[in-house]
């Protein structure tokens, strides 16, 4: 497997638009290590500014003690200090992963040698790309609710299916008649969408577009495209996590 380390600093891990995509919750961060361990994914490992940096991977994750333990690099002039700050990017299932440790220290086991160091605080999980969207064309179906108030004061409530999914936003199938509800812009604001297999989270839309779709049976419906307004890194990830599970079941069925 040839590796190629992604561009060095300024990280992106420091970037002040990618703040909503950081995760911050123990379990969460820990989750994402593990998956990286179990596939013995390569981590590119910058030392202090980044000037130096080597090819490394993750050998476990110790929770309880809040370390971390990587492969040591094969050259001792890249080989960290106790006072070097280590910054890890690396790709799991085609999303950057890029996090912070500190305090890094050799060790040598009877297996080797391995650098342990403290379990980040944050975890930058970013997606490079356009976001992948994902057709929904089976059971169960994925529904949003949404409120607003009409132009008379009164409060209108929809409940809609959705078409598609990203991490970028969602497209929703309405009514024809249903089309002065979602003019360009509008702004849903606490919307409740319910994802199976990650429950139901709040996220707030803004209306991109609206098309007419016309079926093969000849009748039409309205497609909504929305955006997410300040989508937490939190609910991005859940969202990417149905989105990859649900490509992988449909692979499985020979359906993608």
């Amino acid at each position: 497997m040839t590796h190629h380390p992604p561009p060095g600093p300024p990280f992106e891990l420091d970037a002040p638009e990618n703040a909503p995509f950081l995760i911050d919750r123990t379990t969460e961060i820990t989750a994402y290590l593990k998956q990286l361990q179990q596939r013995h994914g390569l981590v590119t490992v910058y030392i202090g500014d980044g000037s130096q940096f080597f090819v490394s991977s993750l050998l476990a994750v110790d929770l309880d003690a809040g370390l971390l333990f990587l492969d040591a690099p094969g050259q001792a002039d890249k080989t960290p200090s106790p006072k070097d700050t280590l910054t890890c990017s690396t790709l799991l299932d085609h999303i950057t992963l890029q996090f912070r440790s500190q305090g890094p220290r050799i060790e040598h086991t009877a297996t080797g040698t391995r650098i342990v160091c403290t379990l980040p605080p944050q975890l930058l999980r970013l997606q490079r790309r356009e976001f992948f969207r994902l057709e929904l064309t089976s059971e169960p179906t994925v529904h949003c609710r949404l409120a607003g108030q009409r132009d008379d004061g009164t409060l209108e409530s929809l409940q809609l299916p959705l078409q598609d999914i990203s991490g970028g936003g969602i497209s929703l199938k309405a009514s024809t008649e249903q089309l002065t509800s979602f003019p360009t812009g509008r702004i849903f604001r606490e919307c409740r969408l319910d994802v199976p297999g990650e429950g139901i989270m709040m996220v707030s839309l803004r209306v991109c577009d609206q098309r007419d779709i016309r079926r093969a049976d000849g009748t039409t419906y309205l497609k909504v495209g929305c955006e997410f307004i300040n989508l937490p890194g939190t609910r991005l990830a859940q969202i990417q996590r149905y989105i990859t599970r649900i490509e992988r079941e449909r692979k499985a069925l020979g359906v993608a």
